[in-house]
């Protein structure tokens, strides 16, 4: 007889998994793309999780689809390919300058130092030769990091410019990646921007799409040096844009002055 699948003790697995690897429900439902009180839901066994979800929960906590359904293996050799949660590998402390007010430094990277960066970035006398970036920013946490990330040379999001310049805060875990956000990734070797799609199904990489219709690329964790989260764009194309604005209502305003004179003439004609 099939077995009737219980709300109640699917949301308990699913609510054990996350206390036992120290995860907020909020953090979860970010995960998950889903409100708090409706992941909230889930776990109080008031409701089923959607397949989506269930996809999600599976590949994050690297369990099967039949544990979080029943709480156990369907078969035998899944016990030895889901040994419990992924443990994810750790990131290695950033390296910054402190500013005037004693907060870490908004310190940019010009195209002319990325390659110096991926060598030096954990060099301090290296990262104070970075020169600051002084525009206003939410800071948030006291110990939060931020650092901005010229584009000119790398291969962007359809939503950034070439001369943009991405604002990122630093992650200190990668646990802390969500679905679909924005991160600039520093490896050995480059620096790219895109967004973080899951886990690949070997669990030693991160698999990220840098557009909608582009081909998603892995990145190995024993490649990765920093990774920062996309907090905000400062945009150096503002001034090419006024410009041309500025240039199209000065021909505008020369047209009207030219329909203007042509007017008063053919009333000046009507008189005569």
């Amino acid at each position: 007889m099939q077995e009737i699948l219980s709300k109640k003790d699917i949301g308990e697995r699913i609510k054990k998994l996350r206390i036992k690897s120290g995860l907020s429900q909020f953090f979860i439902s970010e995960v998950l793309q889903l409100s708090r009180s409706n992941y909230s839901q889930i776990e109080l066994g008031n409701q089923f999780p959607t397949f989506h979800t269930l996809h999600i929960l599976a590949r994050y906590y690297s369990k099967s689809y039949e544990w979080l359904l029943h709480g156990y293996q369907i078969q035998e050799s899944d016990k030895k390919s889901n040994p419990g949660p992924f443990v994810f590998p750790s990131l290695e402390q950033v390296v910054f300058c402190t500013a005037s007010d004693n907060r870490p430094q908004l310190s940019i990277i010009p195209e002319n130092k990325r390659e110096q960066y991926l060598i030096a970035l954990r060099d301090i006398d290296f990262i104070e030769t970075l020169d600051p970036l002084h525009i206003p920013l939410d800071y948030g946490a006291s110990n939060n990091v931020y650092r901005a990330f010229t584009l000119t040379g790398l291969s962007v999001p359809a939503m950034l410019q070439p001369n943009d310049i991405v604002i990122g805060r630093h992650l200190s875990e990668f646990k802390k990646l969500l679905l679909n956000n924005l991160y600039i990734i520093v490896t050995y070797d480059e620096i790219r921007i895109a967004r973080y799609l899951n886990i690949n199904s070997s669990m030693d990489s991160l698999v990220f799409r840098n557009n909608n219709n582009s081909t998603d690329f892995i990145v190995p964790f024993t490649t990765i040096q920093e990774i920062w989260e996309s907090h905000g764009k400062f945009t150096t194309t503002i001034d090419p844009i006024v410009n041309d604005m500025e240039l199209n209502l000065k021909r505008f305003e020369h047209t009207i002055k030219k329909l203007e004179k042509e007017l008063n003439l053919m009333r000046s004609l009507k008189s005569v």
